[in-house]
């Protein structure tokens, strides 16, 4: 009799996420907005193809970069804004870029992986309401796809691969 009530608990909660996620895609088929609420954690997650989100901070962007997608994502009260771009430039480059621009933007550039590296380069900064993370990755290296933890304040990241020639910009904020 425990096995049954386990078992139709197990599908009542499986009912109630199924139910509390709702997707929704702009005509232009370029916004995807995601909701998934449970009674103790709402997310709520807005992803764009080939633009910046409006929400993203006042922050440079590397010349003639093409964006790739970007993201707005709520949980548990912290919002966490993610872009991606690629260019057709080297890895060392865009980081003094960065390095400079973030700066005359009024970021805080706490960290630098090895500045000359060809192949990827870490960023981390600060503005004093957003801290993030910017991972530069030459055509050739593979990458990590970072995303936000809130429950343990990290940027945990998981390998992938990009193809193509130019190189991948990826950025993480997270509001304070």
């Amino acid at each position: 009799m425990k096995s049954r009530s386990a078992v139709l608990l197990v599908v009542s909660i499986g009912v109630f996420l199924a139910l509390a996620i709702k997707s929704k895609i702009a005509p232009s088929g370029q916004q995807r907005t995601t909701e998934f609420a449970t009674p103790t954690s709402p997310l709520v997650k807005k992803e764009l193809s080939g633009q910046l989100a409006q929400e993203f901070p006042p922050f440079p962007v590397y010349p003639e970069a093409t964006p790739e997608s970007s993201l707005v994502q709520t949980e548990a009260g912290v919002t966490t804004l993610r872009a991606r771009w690629t260019v057709g430039t080297s890895v060392e480059k865009a980081v003094k870029w960065y390095r400079n621009a973030l700066q005359a933007a009024g970021w805080t550039v706490s960290k630098s992986d090895n500045p000359t590296s060809e192949f990827q380069q870490e960023i981390d900064m600060d503005n004093g309401t957003w801290e993030g993370k910017m991972n530069i990755d030459g055509p050739e290296q593979a990458f990590w796809v970072t995303h936000y933890n809130p429950e343990t304040r990290q940027v945990e990241a998981e390998p992938s691969e990009k193809p193509g020639k130019d190189i991948l910009i990826d950025v993480e904020l997270i509001h304070k």
